[in-house]
């Protein structure tokens, strides 16, 4: 009887703790803002083991552009200064950034990527102002290859920028 109640327990503290992983990770995809420098170096930060750094980190920004441009609206200066903060301390030396435009699936494939590429472009612009080093970031247009709802491809939640980080080699 004793095993029984145990069981029940134990499947019914798994479910539970899956539902609560499967929340997190959701709650992670979504596109952030508002984020402070502290909260960006948390998510960027490539742990080390053993003096060495492996493995990548993604921080999925909305990042908000004046209709069908890459001029970066001046809603989002404060989450890119945030950012340029970010990478320049001291706890993300030593890492470079790929800066990934993504766009919705709203025109042809073509045009989108290529307004990601420039969007892309326009926040390594204004990260390099603000004391980033240029060599450290490195643009990508993604179009709509990437979607982040696939399920609803003309959602907002698509349009954002990608940070990823990676060890210098």
């Amino acid at each position: 009887m004793v095993a029984k109640s145990t069981n029940k327990v134990t499947r019914w503290a798994l479910a539970l703790a899956l539902g609560c992983a499967l929340q997190s990770a959701l709650a992670q995809s979504e596109p952030r803002q508002n984020m402070s420098a502290e909260e960006m170096i948390k998510v960027l930060a490539i742990p080390e083991t053993r003096n060495i750094r492996i493995g990548e980190k993604r921080l999925d920004l909305m990042i908000f552009f004046e209709f069908d441009s890459s001029n970066v609206s001046a809603r989002s200066q404060s989450d890119l200064s945030n950012l340029a903060t970010a990478m320049k301390s001291d706890f993300l030396h030593g890492q470079r950034f790929v800066i990934e435009g993504h766009t919705d699936a709203v025109g042809s494939a073509a045009y989108n990527e290529s307004l990601s590429r420039r969007r892309s472009e326009s926040v390594v612009a204004v990260l390099v102002e603000q004391g980033v080093t240029p060599a450290l970031l490195r643009p990508e247009g993604h179009g709509f290859r990437k979607l982040l709802d696939k399920a609803n491809p003309n959602s907002p939640r698509n349009r954002r920028v990608t940070i990823v980080t990676s060890r210098v080699p």
